[in-house]
């Protein structure tokens, strides 16, 4: 993850992305009820795209549930790396 974040950092020095944020927290909420928090280890812009970022070395269950809730409840696909 520290790794990722380096290399995230130099891309944004770089201009190659921008609004870079560490820790960005996504509550996952369906019919007002809350299910569980997604803590993303990186959000930024790509041009005008933004990226969700996770490093991982391995997907856990969990981290597979919640890469499927962000997409089903919030319409975000979770990029890793």
């Amino acid at each position: 993850e520290h790794r990722d974040w380096c290399n995230l950092k130099l891309r944004e020095q770089a201009g190659e992305i921008t609004l870079l944020q560490r820790q960005v927290r996504f509550k996952l909420v369906h019919n007002g009820i809350h299910l569980t928090d997604y803590i993303a280890d990186a959000v930024f812009f790509e041009g005008q795209k933004r990226v969700v970022f996770d490093s991982k070395g391995y997907e856990t269950p969990e981290f597979k549930l919640k890469k499927k809730l962000m997409k089903a409840l919030l319409n975000i696909d979770v990029v890793t790396g």
